[in-house]
């Protein structure tokens, strides 16, 4: 593989921009601003108008469509143009859209009809540029500030390439023997094992990898090598959160799957899931981009069509990810891993129907704590480290007064954002004694450690203020809600939190003012118990652990369809609270 890595299952892995069964093939040379540019500044989802061939060469090549600039520029005869590497101000737009001095003319694009079926096959030459039809359009009918021009790539290089490999122009390239989503595999332990050191993950059996009848055996699980150009998407905003609140999969989950050689395996065979790593997020074209892994996938594995997808597994972090990938049928077949559900509140019961009125997620879908990737596992370990001594209740109660209830954040957003629990907070009791309830407080951390209860709403769509509370040992208070909490059909909330209804916000220091220093030491005994489940951060986090005994449950429920299942025998699961 001259521009990538080989892979058992898939042949050579190309680095982004090149194909061909030995990567022998640079397939975007419109892309280039000129001849003798390098072929790595070529970018199918620069923020900027390409030229229509470069376009064309992109889609041709799977990059996902809806991140390619919805403009193209041609040469007045059709021909196309050199890609213009520059960024271009609206006047230069306008002129090219007016077709001054014949220099080039502005085109929307769009996938030549019949080829949306299989975008990776079907390919004809329509309106001068292979693979595309366009209409010409003025600068003022195509002009979309882009903000920044910038060719901003969401990077694809899961783990830092596992340390067998240097990440180009957006995906892994592993050295010689290393092999593997994000370089997980060196190739010194055969096909299965071989990722070196980390935990076995909970997932509760010893051995190796899982050929021949064994029962039980081990959950294995294969994470699909994508080639960067069809997975690479533009970078947004919540990309580059400072908190990483919307990064679990690339810098949480898939690291510790790496890592782990218990369970993850490069025979797709041997497997009982499929993770698809694909990082949705608060997104334009969220929809299209699952819809087109799910072409690719189903095109280009045979493993897809086994199960019709039931055994794949997805994940989003965006704020409503979970309902969102719920829409996409083909997706909703699998099992979805993500921070925002809907399903019946805590404490009602609804029938099928009624469920299935409400949209609610179905059972088989996984609601998943999120990654807090700035110093909160140490912290949880430090709140904790003393309990159990005989001083640990009194000390957390003399530190916790008088403040009674602690919330800081966005109070000011129109009601419905936070389900209106927010605003009614700060409306009922901004200036309630033993109550902080402030837009920013310039002491946030020394709040969470000194508040007797914290309050923990929605935001947009999933917050994460109940993971700080967790963390810092303040009894979260949640609202009932049809939004549902993390882990929530595993986890006892009622032993660790109180919920009230949002109509009795006025109520609150009623309420929890009359909660015993009895019952506070309870819900602290289970937060002492049960906060670990929030973490990512092995060995002290148990996240990693709670997602794969969640993920084995699913799989053993829906292995009997499978071909495999009788070959490679039952599953053990371990029990999913027991570290």
């Amino acid at each position: 593989c001259l521009h990538g890595h080989p892979s058992p299952q898939a042949g050579c892995i190309c680095v982004y921009g090149w194909s061909g069964s030995r990567c022998d093939t640079f397939v975007l040379p419109s892309c280039l601003a000129s001849p003798d540019a390098a072929p790595e500044t070529a970018v199918c989802t620069a923020k900027r108008p390409l030229s229509c061939a470069c376009v064309a060469e992109c889609v041709a090549a799977g990059a996902f469509p809806a991140h390619v600039w919805h403009v193209c520029v041609t040469r007045s005869q059709d021909r196309p143009t050199a890609n213009l590497s520059v960024p271009l101000s609206r006047d230069e737009l306008e002129g090219l859209g007016d077709g001054r001095g014949g220099r080039a003319r502005l085109h929307r694009w769009m996938i030549a009809a019949g080829c949306g079926a299989q975008p990776f096959r079907c390919w004809r030459r329509w309106g001068g540029v292979e693979g595309l039809h366009l209409q010409q359009v003025s600068w003022k009918q195509s002009w979309k500030d882009p903000g920044r021009w910038d060719p901003e790539l969401r990077l694809t290089c899961f783990g830092g390439c596992s340390g067998r490999g240097e990440c180009l122009h957006g995906g892994c390239s592993c050295r010689h023997g290393a092999y593997g989503p994000g370089c997980a595999f060196d190739g010194s332990r055969g096909s299965g094992g071989g990722v070196g050191g980390g935990s076995s993950g909970g997932n509760g059996a010893d051995g190796g990898e899982g050929g021949g009848d064994r029962a039980p055996r081990r959950l294995r699980i294969y994470v699909y090598e994508i080639p960067a150009i069809v997975l690479t998407r533009r970078q947004f905003a919540s990309d580059a959160d400072r908190q990483r609140l919307f990064s679990t999969l690339s810098d949480a989950l898939l690291p510790a799957l790496f890592a782990d050689r218990a369970t993850l395996t490069s025979d797709a065979e041997q497997a009982d899931l499929f993770l698809v790593p694909a990082m949705g997020t608060n997104m334009e074209g969220l929809f299209e981009f699952y819809t087109h892994l799910v072409r690719y996938v189903s095109h280009a594995h045979p493993w897809w069509n086994a199960s019709s997808g039931a055994d794949h597994v997805w994940h989003s972090s965006s704020d409503h990810g979970g309902m969102a990938l719920k829409g996409i049928a083909t997706v909703n077949r699998g099992i979805i891993l993500a921070h925002y559900f809907k399903g019946r509140p805590r404490g009602k019961r609804l029938s099928a129907a009624e469920e299935r009125r409400a949209g609610h997620a179905e059972p088989r879908h996984i609601c998943q704590a999120p990654y807090l990737g700035v110093g909160v596992t140490e912290a949880a370990r430090q709140t904790f480290a003393s309990h159990g001594q005989p001083t640990w209740h009194s000390q957390e109660e003399g530190r916790r007064q008088p403040l009674l209830l602690f919330f800081a954040g966005n109070i000011d957003a129109p009601p419905p954002y936070s389900e209106g629990v927010r605003q009614a907070l700060a409306a009922a009791h901004a200036n309630s004694p033993g109550f902080k309830i402030v837009r920013k407080s310039a002491t946030y951390v020394t709040d969470f450690q000194s508040a007797a209860f914290c309050a923990a709403p929605l935001g947009e769509g999933w917050g994460i203020r109940l993971i700080w509370a967790v963390a810092y040992g303040c009894i979260p208070l949640l609202f009932r809600s049809s939004v549902r909490q993390f882990w929530d059909d595993v986890l006892p909330y009622e032993t660790f939190s109180l919920t009230v209804d949002p109509r009795d916000i006025p109520q609150l220091p009623r309420i929890l003012g009359g909660v015993s220093a009895a019952r506070r030491r309870e819900l602290r005994d289970g937060l002492a118990r049960y906060h670990r489940y929030f973490l990512w951060e092995p060995p002290y986090g148990l996240a990693y652990n709670l997602t794969l005994a969640q993920l084995c449950a699913r799989a053993a429920k829906a292995r009997p369809a499978a071909s495999r299942a009788t070959r490679a025998g039952a599953l053990r699961c371990p029990d999913p609270l027991s570290p």
